[in-house]
């Protein structure tokens, strides 16, 4: 790797990666790149192998990896310290960021440097993203990707509205967090913004994506650069272990929409509310399917909320095996 001070920081978290881990920090290890780059791999406290395996690559690829070891757990302390930690240790010198856990992996050996290209010939884009394959647990393949095949996003330069409307008007999972690369003086004023307009999101990558998005362009880049691991530990498994935590979780996330509207001055609030809705009708699914209605309230919810909630976000009417899956739970 050249010499120098790094130009990329890759931020990887982990917590009980074990199984995964090696796939993560191999495709670090494995970018070819005109200039040097760091990863700063945070072990939140495992207990399982995950830092014994950091420590090997750490000692095998010192100019790369970049350790930090946890004897107590400092994302659930929910204090800002985890961030705080990060951004010590990153090389005050370096312009980018690239965002990568430990149960994910990068495919593509180029990936940093076609990222890094387009942002230095690009002063007017914030961010680059490409494309991810889904896999299960287990690596096996799921067969379909963020952003997804048919996705409305343009590929090269996108701007906010490209990406309210793939979104929030389409509901789309447009860009996974694996694929971000973006400049590091996007940091200060998402910071800003968590204290602000952002406080209340549930979680952190879209605030991320939008302070890129607001202060310039980003840059859609097709290729496949990695695979995300679905359900595999992390954060969405987490929401989706409990029915009342998912709950929780759409109703922040409407909370938190309401807040962008505010901040972007209702210039996507019909993009906006048409999310909410989506929110708001899995929020009704949930308590209808765990019991949490009245007679009256299931009926209301069968014969009215059903229908009319959900043709507010999607032109697709529900099907007659899904309306009779639903019956069958009352």
């Amino acid at each position: 790797m050249p010499k120098g001070d790094p130009l990329v920081t890759i931020r990887c978290l982990v917590y009980n990666h074990e199984p995964y881990l090696r796939q993560c920090l191999d495709g670090f290890v494995m970018q070819q790149t005109t200039f040097p780059f760091e990863a700063i791999v945070h072990d939140d406290a495992s207990t399982d192998g995950s830092a014994d395996i950091i420590r090997e690559y750490a000692e095998k690829y010192p100019q790369i990896i970049k350790p930090i070891f946890e004897t107590e757990n400092q994302l659930s302390k929910h204090d800002g310290s985890l961030t705080r930690i990060m951004d010590e240790a990153m090389h005050p010198n370096s312009e980018y960021l690239a965002l990568c856990e430990g149960d994910d992996c990068w495919t593509d050996p180029r990936k940093l440097q076609h990222q890094v290209d387009i942002l230095e010939n690009r002063p007017e884009c914030t961010i680059v993203f490409s494309r991810v394959k889904t896999i299960s647990k287990d690596g096996t393949e799921l067969g379909w990707t963020i952003p997804p095949e048919n996705n409305s996003i343009p590929t090269g330069v996108i701007t906010l509205d490209d990406y309210m409307l793939s979104e929030f008007y389409y509901g789309r999972w447009t860009f996974h967090t694996s694929t971000y690369l973006y400049r590091k003086s996007c940091v200060k004023f998402q910071r800003e913004l968590l204290k602000t307009s952002f406080r209340r999101y549930p979680y952190g990558d879209q605030p991320i994506l939008l302070s890129c998005l607001f202060l310039g362009k980003g840059y859609y880049l097709p290729d496949v650069t990695g695979r995300y691991r679905v359900l595999s530990g992390g954060y969405n498994t987490k929401v989706k272990s409990d029915f009342k935590k998912e709950i929780s979780f759409h109703e922040k996330r409407i909370i938190a929409w309401n807040d962008l509207d505010q901040y972007t001055n209702g210039k996507y609030h019909a993009y906006i509310t048409r999310h909410s809705m989506r929110a708001k009708y899995a929020i009704l699914k949930l308590n209808y399917e765990h019991g949490l209605m009245n007679g009256w309230s299931k009926i209301k919810f069968l014969m009215y909320d059903l229908w009319h909630i959900r043709k507010s976000f999607s032109r697709f009417k529900i099907t007659v095996a899904e309306f009779l899956s639903l019956i069958r739970k009352w």
